[in-house]
């Protein structure tokens, strides 16, 4: 696991410890860019000609682990749900 990542956890298990919800919906927001970040460190240096291999890899690992691990594509749909406006618009909605 990356320092990044590994820093916004210890930050999301505080705010969950001290039920502190608006910290919290923040460190998920934290979290999904580090974690994109941490996938754009592998998939921008490729090749043009590897990234169709690229694509398709992470979709058979995305299949294995939505069987693996269905409780985790219950949680990622509510990211998508939570956080679809700013992925589509690039915006953060206005609390």
């Amino acid at each position: 696991m990356s320092p990044e990542i590994e820093m916004v956890l210890q930050k999301m298990q505080k705010a969950v410890a001290e039920d502190n919800h608006r910290d919290l919906d923040a460190l998920l927001l934290e979290m999904v860019q580090t974690c994109t970040g941490e996938l754009k460190k592998v998939l921008f240096p490729m090749p043009d000609a590897l990234i169709p291999f690229a694509i398709f890899s992470l979709e058979v690992v995305l299949q294995a682990t939505r069987q693996l691990n269905p409780e985790a594509v219950a949680a990622a749909e509510d990211l998508r749900k939570r956080f679809s406006f700013m992925v589509i618009s690039g915006r953060k909605p206005v609390n």
